[in-house]
């Protein structure tokens, strides 16, 4: 995959429950230390979410927003774009930031 430069890649295999959502907010903080405004967060494997992983997503987006920093969801896996449509959160988390 070839990124702009000042640009993260971040992918989630598998779960996405509370643990892998601590691991991304981790990386994407070390991120913004390192300077990166922009990340790219493939989501296209995942095939479980639990409420903690769905608010992960939520709590990301928000940051992007409050923060300043651009975050592009991209691919979400049938699995998740079918939870996020079932609770209307499809518009708000896979809403890029321009």
């Amino acid at each position: 995959m070839s990124l702009p430069r000042g640009q993260l890649a971040l992918r989630i295999r598998g779960t996405l429950t509370r643990e892998e959502g601590r691991r991304l907010r981790e990386d994407l903080q070390r991120g913004l230390h390192r300077g990166l405004r922009a990340f790219s967060l493939d989501l296209s494997e995942v095939d479980f979410v639990d409420s903690s992983g769905l608010a992960a997503l939520v709590s990301l987006r928000k940051a992007a927003r409050n923060e300043d920093f651009e975050l592009s969801v991209e691919t979400p896996s049938a699995t998740l774009a079918r939870l996020l449509e079932m609770t209307r959160l499809d518009g708000f988390v896979l809403d890029q930031m321009d």
